[in-house]
């Protein structure tokens, strides 16, 4: 088993095998495109981002049942959902992407583009 699919199975413990790599294989594929969003060409996730899929991975595991809620509210407990779930690790893509030595643009312009 790999490391991102044990991790993920680390955190939540009992999940089905296909849920587990339906689950990953999204978010893979969410994090490749804002890696492609930089003007990389990447097949893979980066090492030093697999960390991004695995909390990703677990955040949507988290989240079955609730999608599409803002919040919820039983007996005085709250949740509350942000938009941005899947953005929260747009820095950590950019700071990655301004450590590669063959990296000419500016990080305000990528910032830009993202956002």
């Amino acid at each position: 088993m790999d490391t991102i699919k044990q991790n993920v199975k680390t955190f939540v413990g009992d999940i089905s095998e296909d849920l587990l790599s339906l689950i990953i294989s999204q978010t893979k594929a969410l994090v490749l495109n804002k890696i492609k969003a930089l003007d990389i060409n990447v097949v893979e996730i980066p090492k030093e981002l697999e960390y991004i899929v695995v909390e990703l991975s677990v955040i949507r595991f988290n989240l079955i049942g609730s999608e599409g809620m803002k919040s919820e509210n039983i007996e005085g407990h709250s949740i509350s959902f942000g938009d941005d779930i899947y953005n929260q690790f747009d820095k950590d893509i950019l700071e990655w992407y301004s450590t590669l030595e063959n990296s000419d643009k500016g990080i305000q312009f990528i910032w830009d583009m993202i956002n």
